[in-house]
């Protein structure tokens, strides 16, 4: 179905076989494997091949539909809310709590399965956007990548289309440009009704003419910025058709990542808020002894990133768009840090590198980026450095076992706990939200877009607050030391903060 279709092997069996597709039959999910069409139960599948589970060719994927971490989410979810549904029943209405768990079950099978054909529907086009704009050319009739009511890239760069509500991008593509019949049945069994005023993917199918339009929203704001940091990527060089091209894969990649409306609880990374971060960055280069600051963000994307330099998880979609690479990549910081680093002058003044570190709140990753930081810290002593790391304050035993190192590391100059209330974050799909403050043009007088999406990010639509308080620890080096106090710092930082989140 895919070059790199999911390579599978059966339990109790040396032999390795393609998994073709799926689907669900009276006892539950079933593989078909390519070339017997042999029906086997997921129970008795394990991979063949260890794969990323970010890459995209990875799709269909065992591990999209074995109930492991995000399936098992789904079912305590359905669960519980299955529960609760039936204790406000009648006691002689309520049924066994077997019959509850196979129901919740049900509920996962038929979750998975849609978010399987969707990941599925959103891979197909972005190939076959890949297939069209690839070497920078301008594509080809196949596909037609447009904005909604047609409007112009130039008209909403200049500002005369500004509008409080995002922007619709349309990715048509010819059935005909997604060459394997099973991957269109797939695709239009995911077809969901078009609405113009979308606040998360749409997928629609015209039968006249055969296509198949995907519909991503993006704010005004945004996506002037993105194109600004799309021109500096390639310095100045800049083509309308394979800019759109890039654009529409990286809306599909984190649309297919996450999902979901932004109204929804959809694994969209909450941010922190751009005046915070320029608060904190800001305390070092007010110091008189540093002569250049450099506030790097270690876990951002290009839609909510505030600084120019950061890291992402896709450096393949994201790096048009000026990211660094992936923050866990140790090489990639290191060329950063050599290809920005510049000698203290004649006055003995520093260099200052300041990284924020807000990880996914996982575990795992939170755990991986504690590591990560203090190897920073233990490798880098020629040049001053700083990390702040924003973590959920979680009471639970594992959370607080992950953050330990960094708490009782000789970097750590200040740890503090900021209540919930008093820290608002950017909704991390803030790109598709509609705001009061809308867009505005950008003036002649060399001003860019930062002040307008500033604007827009600390709209108050786009704040969220978690309901947990934060966990703020700030590590900094022996150089770093000796320019700036840890709890100065931590102090202003806290007070800006809870200010915004008044």
């Amino acid at each position: 179905m895919y070059e790199n279709a999911t390579k599978v092997m059966v339990a109790d069996s040396n032999e390795r076989h393609t998994m073709e597709s799926f689907h669900f039959e009276e006892n539950g999910p079933v593989a078909v494997l390519a070339g017997s069409g042999r029906k086997v139960p997921f129970v008795e599948l394990q991979r063949a091949e260890a794969e990323s589970n970010y890459y995209d060719e990875l799709i269909p994927s065992v591990d999209l539909i074995t109930p492991h971490g995000s399936s098992k989410n789904i079912f305590n979810l359905a669960l519980t809310k299955i529960c609760s549904a039936f204790s406000k029943k009648r006691k002689e209405d309520n049924i066994s709590y077997n019959k509850k768990r196979k129901m919740a079950w049900k509920i996962t099978d038929e979750s998975t399965l849609l978010f399987f054909n969707g990941r599925k529907a959103l891979h197909a086009v972005k190939q076959s956007v890949r297939r069209s704009f690839k070497e920078d050319n301008d594509g080809d009739d196949l596909i037609s990548i447009r904005f909604d009511d047609n409007v112009s890239l130039s008209g909403i760069l200049s500002g005369e289309n500004s509008t409080h509500a995002p922007h619709v991008l349309h990715i048509s593509v010819d059935l005909a440009h997604i060459k394997e019949e099973a991957t269109r049945e797939s695709v239009l069994s995911y077809v969901l009704p078009y609405e113009k005023e979308c606040s998360s993917p749409r997928i629609t199918h015209n039968t006249t003419h055969n296509t198949l339009t995907l519909s991503l929203p993006i704010s005004a704001v945004h996506l002037v910025t993105l194109f600004e940091r799309y021109k500096r990527s390639r310095e100045g060089d800049v083509a309308e058709g394979p800019f759109l091209a890039r654009l529409a894969i990286l809306l599909i990649r984190y649309s297919g990542l996450c999902g979901g409306d932004m109204e929804k609880e959809s694994g969209w990374h909450a941010a922190v808020p751009p005046s915070i971060l320029h608060t904190y960055t800001s305390c070092y280069t007010a110091c008189d002894r540093v002569s250049n600051s450099i506030p790097v963000e270690c876990f951002a994307s290009p839609f909510n990133a505030t600084l120019d330099h950061f890291f992402s998880v896709f450096p393949d979609t994201d790096k048009w768009f000026g990211s660094l690479g992936n923050f866990f990549a140790a090489s990639a910081l290191k060329q950063f840090i050599d290809a920005t680093r510049v000698r203290s002058d004649a006055d003995h003044k520093i260099v200052h590198y300041g990284l924020e570190a807000n990880p996914p709140f996982d575990h795992e990753v939170i755990q991986a980026c504690v590591f990560q930081a203090l190897a920073l810290l233990e490798g880098e002593s020629s040049v001053a450095l700083s990390i702040l790391l924003v973590l959920p304050d979680s009471t639970q035993e594992i959370a607080k076992k992950v953050r330990e190192p960094a708490e009782n590391s000789v970097y750590c100059q200040a740890n503090r706990s900021l209540p919930a209330e008093e820290c608002a974050y950017v909704h991390g799909a803030q790109h598709q939200a509609q705001t009061t403050t809308g867009s505005r043009k950008r003036s002649r007088d060399g001003d860019t877009a930062t002040v307008a999406l500033t604007a827009a990010r600390e709209d108050y639509a786009s704040q969220v607050k978690l309901k947990c308080p934060t966990r703020l620890i700030l590590l900094q080096n022996e150089k770093c030391n000796a320019i700036m106090t840890g709890k100065d710092v931590m102090q202003t930082i806290q007070e800006k903060w809870r200010a915004f989140s008044k």
